[in-house]
């Protein structure tokens, strides 16, 4: 009798390992179930079935053994599907797929590199009939899903763009798959971290209702709050809309991150979607969000994931959190990999890297968007470089894989000629210029420093030394740096005068922006000269705002931190202003010199046709220049 195949070996004896056809079985099986999300289980089993073929090669099996010899175990079964399924059309969609399990998917041809799928697809390898009469491998496969994926206008692009996003989604259903069958017999302790059962959307749903009335019932009765309380009633009510792209656009200070996720949370229990993707474009803004998700939800119930996230109490250290233990640190850790939680805040750049990246690692969370919704908050903030792929990926997204797309800002961008495949998102607030009279006339703006009435250095210190509290935002860390020096000096202490900038550790930004609260709630002098960090999704609320000259958006943005209660007698000030010092020692990348050249452009234009610079004609202009 043959020995069996084997795909993966451990130290604990021949016993224990796993057989090449469980391995292949169980990938199958799992990536066909990630797979019903969006309705392609026919496609993922035999991806799942046939990835690890070549791991059937004598050579393979004797690497399992000890031997020393790299092997290249992917190609085979790359081969076997590009001629197998070759007739049906899916040979050459399954083929890269395969073969870039390991080390991401390849181009057809690179310049004559071995690497390249078509030379790869050229390479004598062995025969693996002992692999194939163990599994069954299915003879046909129903293309008709493909034939299918098209928009209103059945372009090629569109359903070329689709077939790449359904390569995309596929390969992380068994690459994802892959890795956790591997980790199961591999790394036991870890997988056996991983949830098993997790909060249900419908709890979700029933906290944050607790956690908004309670808030509604402890609120004063003012314009701003009766204002929050439509957009979180016109959220509810629209949920019930059938899977789409939406705008939100909500005043700044309107409750947006409660609102966003009142619409979300209703829609995916409507429409039989799994999960949420709340992403974001600054850190900062994440870790302040993710903090009041895990207020209203609790923490297992909310998976943060950026750059700065804290796994200290990984390494042993939990005092920083008494809530967060050493155990679930090490789960959330796991979790990053393919998102597996009910809620995710997460980065643009975490998401979108996802999505177009052909990385095993990063591609792993993909299948876990599908059958979601996703809210895009500060959407304005998409690179305008990026914006085509962007948007098309979101389309593709929402048509394909029952994914909800809520594109969330308070200064919605320009967007309805940009779509690619002619998509009309659907308005989720649609009496957004009543709400903006309801919340009253909470800021007014002056522009008298613009331009050749630019501020000195000295001027704006005098100036900003004289209120009792002001927020100065500036376009640069430097310049941060600069004015901060320059107004310690002019004032002689720190007491009171505060500096911020994404290059402080979160924790620290943190503790920084708590105590800046607790002197504007006590009506202690307080100033502070920050970087563009504080002016998206952090609830401050000063008297005064100064705003280096940036993009109209910014500066609405800006303005979202001056009166947000609308509790001053009169509106609050928003100084919008040049500085020739902060101007001449900065240098702008090209995107921001852009910005504040289309600025100051729809400020004239704005005053030759005398409309409001910062009102909804203007924001308009600013965003037709910019796109």
């Amino acid at each position: 009798m043959a020995d069996p195949l084997y795909a993966h070996t451990t130290e604990d004896g021949p016993e224990h390992w796993q057989t090449l056809h469980d391995h292949s079985e169980n990938v199958a099986q799992l990536a066909a179930g990630f797979a019903s999300d969006f309705g392609m289980e026919a496609w993922a089993y035999p991806l799942g079935l046939l990835h690890d073929m070549g791991k059937a090669s004598d050579a393979f099996q004797r690497r399992l053994r000890g031997s020393q010899t790299s092997v290249d175990h992917s190609t085979a079964g790359a081969q076997y599907v590009s001629d197998h399924y070759g007739d049906m059309g899916a040979g050459l969609f399954f083929a890269p797929l395969i073969a870039g399990h390991h080390g991401g998917i390849p181009n057809w041809s690179s310049s004559g590199s071995l690497t390249s799928l078509m030379k790869r697809l050229e390479k004598q390898t062995e025969t693996y009939d002992a692999f194939l009469s163990d599994v069954d491998v299915p003879d046909k496969i129903d293309i008709s899903p493909m034939r299918n994926l098209s928009y209103k206008t059945s372009g090629q692009d569109e359903r070329l763009f689709s077939l790449y996003v359904m390569e995309r989604l596929l390969f992380s259903c068994f690459v994802d798959a892959d890795w956790l069958d591997t980790e199961r017999v591999m790394s036991p302790n870890d997988a056996a971290l991983r949830p098993q059962q997790q909060p249900s959307l419908e709890e979700l749903d029933a906290r944050l209702s607790d956690y908004v009335t309670n808030l509604e019932t402890g609120s004063i009765q003012s314009p701003v709050n009766e204002a929050r309380h439509q957009v979180l009633t016109q959220c509810e009510q629209m949920a019930e809309l059938p899977p789409g792209l939406f705008t939100l656009e909500v005043p700044t200070g309107g409750g947006k991150t409660l609102a966003s996720m009142q619409f979300a949370l209703r829609h995916a229990l409507h429409n039989g979607q799994r999960r949420i993707i709340y992403a974001i474009p600054f850190t900062s803004i994440v870790e302040q969000t993710a903090a009041v998700y895990k207020e209203v939800f609790g923490h297992k119930a909310v998976l943060e994931h950026h750059s700065n996230y804290d796994f200290s109490a990984a390494d042993g250290d939990i005092s920083s959190d008494a809530h967060f233990s050493y155990e679930q640190s090490l789960r959330e850790r796991l979790q990053v990999q393919n998102w597996d939680a009910p809620i995710v805040v997460t980065t643009n750049v975490q998401l979108f890297e996802s999505l177009f990246a052909n990385k095993a690692s990063k591609s792993r969370k993909v299948h876990n968007i599908a059958n979601s919704v996703i809210v895009l908050d500060e959407v304005q903030t998409l690179p305008d470089s990026l914006l085509k792929p962007t948007l098309a990926m979101l389309e593709a997204l929402s048509h394909i894989a029952h994914v909800s797309i809520v594109l969330c800002t308070a200064t919605q961008p320009a967007l309805d000629e940009l779509w690619p495949f002619g998509s009309r998102p659907t308005p989720i607030i649609n009496n957004y210029d009543e709400l903006l009279e309801q919340f009253g006339t909470r800021t007014t703006f002056t522009t008298e420093r613009v331009g050749d009435k630019a501020y000195e250095l000295e001027e704006l210190v005098e100036e900003l030394t004289d209120q009792q509290s002001a927020l100065c935002i500036v376009s640069s860390r430097r310049a941060a740096r600069i004015l901060y020096d320059a107004l310690l000096e002019r004032r002689g202490d720190a007491e009171g005068l505060y500096h911020l900038s994404t290059l402080m550790v979160p924790a620290h930004r943190s503790a920084i922006l708590e105590e800046i609260r607790e002197r504007l709630n006590d009506g202690l002098p307080c100033t502070v000269i920050s970087t563009q960090l504080i002016e998206a999704g952090v609830d401050v609320d000063f008297p005064v705002v100064y705003r280096e000259l940036a993009g109209i958006d910014s500066v609405l943005q800006a303005a979202g931190r001056c009166n947000r209660e609308g509790k001053l007698a009169e509106p609050g000030i928003v100084n919008v202003f040049d500085c020739n010092e902060l101007k001449s020692t900065t240098k702008h990348p090209n995107w921001l010199f852009k910005m504040k050249t289309i600025a100051g452009e729809t400020l004239n234009w704005a005053e030759r046709n005398n409309v409001d610079p910062f009102g909804q004609e203007s924001v308009k202009h600013f965003f037709d220049e910019r796109h």
